[in-house]
């Protein structure tokens, strides 16, 4: 993978390729000159949000008008540019000091949405089970992997459900709460229940799923996008 990274700080610059190379990457490019992102196509790119120079998220819609395959991770001290950065499709946000684990995982999401997940790989048991997500109800996160829901079983698989997400958005997966992926494909109704939550039932199951406020509110809008 071909990485560069666009910081005017140099501290933040040699943090940040440190812990890609102790990731085990070496094509890294890093510098605060903003025009080495136009003469070769990289990857992903890790930007400044806030340089003098130039808005990070002006500066990533200019890249991905010329590039518009590049992955684009925004890293800053700042969050309150976190919604603008998701609304012009970086893949994560992450805020300074950088730390590895978050690195790791923003790196994650590049690769989940560079390979969509066909089949999920899980285990009951003795037993491994191959599942076509368009069979899952909902996926539910259990400390250090999930349980995935299907008619028949509830089965185990050893994956963060935060890359789940990413992995299964093409299949129709949501997240409705920090424990929960449901599979719109599969709810039978709703009910509005305390705070402004959601009760979900699902068609052929008698499993439910209460959602948090923010997904609630997260559901309402993407159905009301994809039924217009």
């Amino acid at each position: 993978m071909k990485i560069a990274i666009i910081d005017d700080e140099q501290l933040a610059l040699e943090r940040l390729t440190r812990i890609l190379k102790e990731l085990g990457y070496e094509d890294i490019t890093a510098s605060s000159n903003t025009d080495i992102v136009f003469d070769t196509k990289y990857d992903l790119l890790f930007l400044d949000i806030d340089m003098p120079s130039i808005k990070g998220t002006e500066l990533a819609k200019k890249i991905k008008s010329i590039y518009p395959d590049t992955s684009i991770i925004f890293q800053t001290a700042y969050s309150e540019f976190a919604l603008e950065a998701f609304d012009i499709g970086s893949i994560d946000y992450i805020l300074k000091p950088t730390e590895k684990s978050r690195v790791l995982q923003a790196i994650s999401r590049v690769s989940a949405r560079k390979n969509p997940i066909s089949k999920l790989v899980t285990k009951l048991g003795n037993e491994t089970y191959i599942i076509d997500p368009k069979d899952v109800y909902f996926i539910q996160a259990d400390l250090n992997e999930v349980i995935v829901k299907t008619k028949t079983s509830n089965a185990y698989m050893q994956k963060n459900i935060s890359i789940l997400e990413e992995e299964l958005k093409d299949y129709g997966f949501v997240r409705v709460h920090r424990s929960y992926l449901v599979n719109i494909n599969k709810i039978k109704n709703m009910t509005t229940v305390e705070a402004s939550k959601f009760e979900i039932k699902f068609v052929d199951i008698y499993d439910t799923i209460t959602t948090s406020k923010d997904g609630a509110k997260f559901l309402r809008n993407y159905l009301g996008e994809i039924c217009v």
